[in-house]
């Protein structure tokens, strides 16, 4: 199906081939990309409510978000701003009552406290206990820091343009992700879907179209018996007949040869 030429030129890319595909991509920025993925994105979390692996959800999103930007301190429970994001975006020092003060930047501390996930939830859902009762209580809290995450990463200007183009391809990156996990949710739905339109098709082929070829089969039955009735009948008045004329057959037979035994003695 063609592209409709008054769409977007972006939603003609998907009309070619594979290689040309990846060329083009490479050649588009880090934003047009983000504006291009918005509908998949959309798309996806609306999966993500749906699906069951909240362990798996949060798993990901520890790895490719936040351990992607911090890093857990070997002496502490707190975590640490890796070097290349400190390099990017440093922290303010200065000496304040004769002690140097390290102030992290502030996109550094915005990020670290908003995609931070409650370590008491984060304990219930890695445990894995009851999936069912996770599932119940605590899937929404992980999908919902998952948006927040794409509210926040994907508009964040930080005017640190290696700083912003990173952050958009972690971004991206996780999304690639989360999409194995919404396409496994719809390969799911869609075979429970088709599960249930074939027990509708077996059960209205058991009230409908089964009930009838039970009729149509007693019809013909009764079609087949009249029929053979009639077929039987015919075959016993043919057989009386026959016999009829086998009978009249001996009767004219005898009647001839004592016909001819009479002719017989007169010439004599």
């Amino acid at each position: 199906m063609p592209a409709d030429r008054n769409q977007h030129w972006t939603t003609w890319i998907k009309w070619l081939p594979f290689e040309l595909r990846l060329t083009i991509y490479d050649f588009i920025d880090i934003e047009t990309r983000m504006q291009m993925l918005t509908p998949l994105i959309a798309d996806t979390m609306r999966y993500l409510y749906r699906s069951k692996d909240t362990f798996n959800l949060l798993r990901k999103y520890e790895q490719l978000i936040y351990m992607q930007f911090f890093k857990k301190n070997d002496d502490t429970s707190g975590y640490s701003t890796r070097p290349y994001f400190k390099q990017l975006l440093p922290p303010t020092t200065y000496l304040k009552n004769n002690e140097i003060q390290i102030q992290s930047h502030p996109v550094i501390q915005l990020l670290k406290q908003d995609l931070y996930f409650s370590s008491y939830i984060r304990r219930i859902i890695m445990s894995n206990d009851n999936p069912n009762f996770i599932y119940k209580y605590y899937h929404n809290n992980v999908v919902e820091k998952i948006q927040s995450c794409f509210n926040l990463l994907s508009t964040l200007v930080s005017y640190n343009n290696d700083f912003d183009y990173q952050i958009k391809r972690i971004l991206i990156r996780f999304l690639h992700h989360l999409t194995k996990i919404s396409n496994k949710v719809k390969e799911e739905e869609h075979e429970q879907r088709m599960l249930v339109y074939e027990r509708k098709i077996r059960n209205y082929y058991r009230r409908k179209i089964l009930s009838r070829i039970h009729i149509q089969s007693k019809k013909m039955q009764i079609k087949i018996m009249k029929t053979n009735k009639i077929a039987d009948k015919k075959t016993k008045i043919e057989a009386r007949e026959m016999v009829k004329m086998k009978k009249l057959f001996t009767q004219n037979a005898k009647k001839a040869a004592k016909h001819a035994k009479t002719l017989l003695k007169s010439k004599i």
